[in-house]
Order: structure tokens, then C-alpha cells, then sequence
């Protein structure tokens, strides 16, 4: 079986409905064309009869005859004159008028008729009339002149005429169907292929995607606003969503394997470094704690990525809620200000019944890692401040410390996973806490911000939008 394509198929199927169109068109064009003809030769048989009446006049004295015209007729008729004026019509759209009296033909063209088969006259009716020569329709009015007696104009017409305007229409008809059918199908065919050349160069940039395995690349049609240009949008979205995805997984990848390089490899060497001879319990015992060290490294970093990855990939199917994130945020400060760590002393400054829509989970594992991480940068004996209060419209939480700082070139890289300044790679932790902070901000439509000095501390800041209940 034949494939055709949809240009193919538009074509033809555009193709068929402009014949079947032609056709019907023509047929109702005969067929209407027909009766609409022989009503109007009636009405204009009727018109040029009526309208001969006053071209004929009778006078008794001749010097009374009025000759406006050199081409006026002039007759002797019982005694006086007919004048018949040029304006006259004799013959006109197959339409011949004469004028008779009593006795028969005065003026005109009678050959239509024999004497069998001549009709008698009916005044303003119109009769159809066959004869040798065909059928005719006739029209005849009486007209009374005084001293003239009765005259009647008479006027004929071949009722075949009607076919033979009836086919000269046909044949306009015939050679304009085929121009039009011919122009429309070529202008279909333009249209199609135009209309259907962005799917072409969809598909060729989806192949070239498929078979490039570049997700960078971009359908690429022009401007527009119809149904082709929307679907080429919409694609573009998905390849943005799945290259997002895809460099979110390669990074997940590496970030793992760079991770889990360091524990792994210290593990193996302690492990072929103590088996190569005997060892005293002591050693043994050394080795194991520091196996067991990498190995809750190790089950960190993994748990960590397994927690952030089920974040990024049920964003969406995070269920949110009206929430009193004053309520949240003071009772994890409350807790955690229970932590003896560096002699650091933690205090809150939180204004009361500041609601948004959140999730209770996320939002505290947003505030505990804020926490956690100025815990673990801070300074001996020193503090952490927790505030949230209203901004406008919106909530700001921000937690600050007095700890080591974060040089300028590094406040935009802290928000990556695993990245730990140079100065604080002793300080343990995987890396992840402020991602997962940026991570869950975004969910919540919340936008992060830090502001460090190095060696005198740092503030992080969530701004939130506020919702009224």
C-alpha cells in the first residue's frame, strides 16, 4: 500500500471537494439558468411590445404628419397615415414586434407563422405557438385608433432561444470550471505546503535532537501565534524540561561519584594497608573506626541525594497548605537552641501569626538547615539570630551568625550541591544543606539571598509571599 503524505492527502482531499463543488455548481446553473432565461424572455417580449404602443400613431391629413425622424415610416392606411418612429423596435433579442389590422401583416416580419398555423390574437396574453419552424412565444396587444380602427401589435419569440443563451452560458461555464478548479488546487497545494512546513522542520529538528542526543537545540520557525507555532512551543518546552532533567541526573551522577571517590578509596587503601601483614588489636580496631567513618560518610552523602532527587522530582505533587510559619519557625528555634555546640547561643525574633501556603515538612527542613549551617560555620562562643517579620506583601526568615564568612566570589556558588568553601572543608557535612535550602524555596515560590563578610559572619534571607486566611 501507497504511503501518501498529509500534504498529499490535504491536496487531494481539497482536490475532490472543489471538483464535486464545480459540478454541482454547474448543474445547478443549467438547471436554474433555464427556467430563470425563459422567464426572462417572457417579461422582455412583454416590455418591448408595451413598449412599441407609442411609436405608432395614426393621422387623417398628411401635412399633419409629424417626421421628427428621416428615418421614420410612414404608411397609407384608410384613408390617412400611420406613422411609425424610428424608435421603433423591429427585432431585438430574438424579440421581433409587426403591426397588423384586420386583413393581416401592415409592418414587420410574419414568416413565422403559415396560414394554418397562424394564431389569433389575444390581447395581453402570452401564448406559446408551434409550428414547422419551432415553437414560438407570442405576445399581442390591441391598439384602438381613432379613426383607424383596431390594430394589433404583435410580438414573437423563439422559445429555443432560451437554450441557446442556456448554452452559451454552459460553455462560459465549461471554460472557467476547469481554470478555477485548476487555481484553486494549486493554491491548496501552496497552502498545505506552506501551512505544514513548520511540521516538517519539527520533525527534521526532533530527528536531529533524537539522533544528536543534543537536548540544546530548539525548533526553530519564526514568529507566530497559530496552532503549528503553539505545538513548536510546546515541544521546546518539553526539550527544555527534559535537558533540565537529563543535566540534573548527570549532574546527580557526578556529584555522587565525586562524593563517594574520597570514602571509597580510603576505605580500600586502610583495607590492603592492614591486611598486608599481621596487626596488633589496636590497629585493627583504628582501622575499623575509620572504615566505619567513611562508611557513615558515604550512607550521609546517599541519603542526602536520595531525599534531594525525590525533591526535585515530585515538585509538583507537593501538597501545600495554609500554614503559620511564625509557629514553624519558633518552635524549631526553641528546640535547637538546646544544641551545645562551640558555645554558640541561638535567639529568635519572631513576629507572631505570619501565615503562607507551604509545606509543614519541607519548611522545617528549610529552617533546621539554615540553623544546622550557621551552627557549623559559627565562631567559639558565639551567636545566631533568627528573625521573621513582614515585608509588604511579603515574609522575610533570615538566620545570621557571627561565624567565619563567605568571600565575595563565593556567595553565588554556596547554593550548589557538595561546594564548601576552601576554609570550611573541615567542618563535616555533605555539602547539600543550602541546596536543599534553594531547592524547597523554589517550590514555595520563595526567592533566596545571602549577605557575608569573610571572618565577621553571614545573613542568609528566605522571602516568602504572604497569604491572608
Amino acid at each position: 500500500m501507497i504511503k501518501k503524505s498529509l500534504k498529499l492527502k490535504i491536496t487531494l482531499w481539497f482536490s475532490a471537494a472543489i471538483i464535486i463543488i464545480s459540478c454541482v455548481a454547474v448543474l445547478t446553473t443549467v438547471l436554474v439558468s433555464g427556467s430563470v432565461i425563459q422567464k426572462g424572455i417572457r417579461e422582455n417580449l412583454i416590455e418591448t411590445v408595451e413598449n412599441n404602443l407609442d411609436e405608432v400613431e395614426f393621422y387623417k391629413d398628411y401635412d399633419k404628419l409629424e417626421f421628427d425622424d428621416p428615418y421614420d415610416l410612414c404608411i397609407e392606411y384608410k384613408g390617412g397615415w400611420l406613422e411609425i418612429d424610428d424608435d421603433f423596435v423591429r427585432s431585438v433579442n430574438g424579440i421581433n414586434s409587426s403591426l397588423y389590422d384586420e386583413n393581416g401583416l401592415l409592418y414587420g416580419d410574419d414568416s413565422f407563422f403559415s396560414e394554418e398555423n397562424n394564431p389569433r390574437f389575444k390581447d395581453r396574453a402570452v401564448s406559446s405557438v408551434k409550428t414547422e419552424n419551432g415553437t414560438f412565444y407570442v405576445y399581442d396587444v390591441r391598439l384602438s385608433l381613432p379613426e383607424a380602427g383596431d390594430l394589433w401589435l404583435r410580438g414573437t419569440v423563439d422559445s429555443d432561444y432560451s437554450i441557446t443563451q442556456t448554452n452559451r452560458i454552459f460553455k462560459i461555464v465549461l471554460w472557467f470550471i476547469p481554470f478555477f478548479v485548476l487555481l484553486a488546487i494549486a493554491g491548496g497545494y501552496l497552502i498545505a505546503r506552506r501551512a505544514l512546513s513548520p511540521v516538517i522542520q519539527i520533525t527534521a529538528a526532533a530527528d536531529n535532537i533524537r539522533t544528536g542526543n543534543d537536548l540544546s537545540k530548539r525548533i526553530e520557525i519564526g514568529t507566530g501565534d497559530d496552532e503549528i507555532h503553539h505545538v513548536a512551543k510546546s515541544f521546546n518546552s518539553m526539550f527544555e524540561r527534559l535537558e533540565d532533567s537529563f543535566n540534573k541526573e548527570q549532574q546527580l551522577t557526578n556529584d555522587i561519584s565525586h562524593e563517594l571517590r574520597t570514602p571509597i578509596s580510603v576505605i580500600f587503601s586502610q583495607c590492603q594497608y592492614t591486611l598486608e601483614k599481621d596487626r596488633s588489636k589496636e590497629e585493627y580496631v583504628e582501622a575499623l573506626e575509620l572504615i566505619e567513618r567513611q562508611s557513615k560518610k558515604m550512607a550521609s552523602v546517599t541519603n542526602d541525594m536520595l531525599s534531594f532527587a525525590r525533591i526535585e522530582r515530585g515538585a509538583s505533587e507537593i501538597k501545600k497548605e495554609k500554614l503559620n510559619l511564625s509557629e514553624c519557625v519558633s518552635s524549631i528555634c526553641e528546640d535547637m537552641s538546646l544544641i551545645e555546640d562551640k558555645g554558640i547561643t541561638l535567639s529568635s525574633n519572631i513576629e507572631p501569626n505570619i501565615f503562607i501556603e507551604g509545606n509543614f515538612e519541607l519548611l522545617s527542613r528549610l529552617t533546621v538547615n539554615l540553623i544546622s549551617n550557621a551552627y557549623r560555620y559559627g565562631k567559639e562562643n558565639g551567636s545566631i539570630i533568627v528573625s521573621l517579620k513582614k515585608e509588604g506583601e511579603n515574609a522575610l526568615l533570615s538566620v545570621e551568625d557571627d561565624g567565619i564568612g563567605i568571600e565575595k566570589d563565593e556567595t553565588e556558588k554556596i547554593w550548589n550541591r557538595f561546594y564548601r568553601a576552601d576554609s570550611s572543608r573541615t567542618t563535616g557535612g555533605t555539602g547539600l544543606g543550602l541546596s536543599f535550602v534553594k531547592e524547597i524555596a523554589e517550590i514555595h515560590g520563595a526567592k533566596v539571598s545571602v549577605s557575608s563578610e569573610k571572618g565577621k559572619g553571614s545573613v542568609f534571607g528566605i522571602e516568602f509571599k504572604r497569604a491572608e486566611f
